[in-house]
């Protein structure tokens, strides 16, 4: 398999090259799960407790939203991990116990599969060195 590419466009550029080479492709999709940033939360609690909790937050000028049938709230999702430091700190001045927890997003990657005999190919060994993200992996056959 060859990839990941991050557009199906330049999948299908690299896919038509290899096939007017005479390699037969096929593209299949994936999805990976990657860390794109920092949550604070708080832990789950009686709803009648979350809405006090977020109340008091409200009253800082701290977003809390409860979330999920535990009643958990989330005091926003950040990129910049300083940012979700200072809500994790604003919080605990107000005498609660929030978590800083990774957040993670899925996304969509292409790969082309190819027969074995086809990974050695110069066109396939061209491509890779000209995109160095790209990679070849070995699977079993199904």
């Amino acid at each position: 398999m060859l990839g990941p590419f991050l557009a199906e466009s330049a999948l299908k550029s690299v896919e038509k090259r290899l096939d007017s080479s005479g390699l037969s492709t096929r593209p299949q999709t994936r999805y990976v799960r990657e860390e794109v940033g920092y949550t604070v939360r708080l832990p789950a609690m009686e709803y009648k407790e979350a809405l006090q909790t977020k109340r008091k937050l409200e009253r800082e000028n701290i977003t809390a939203n409860i979330i999920g049938m535990d009643n958990v709230i989330s005091l926003g999702v950040f990129r910049d991990k300083s940012r979700a430091e200072k809500i994790l700190t604003r919080a605990r001045a107000l005498g609660l116990a929030p978590r800083l927890e990774p957040s993670y997003a899925k996304r969509t990657t292409w790969w082309l599969m190819l027969q074995e005999k086809d990974s050695g190919n110069t066109d396939v060994q061209w491509i890779i060195r000209k995109d160095p993200d790209l990679r070849l992996e070995t699977f079993a056959c199904p």
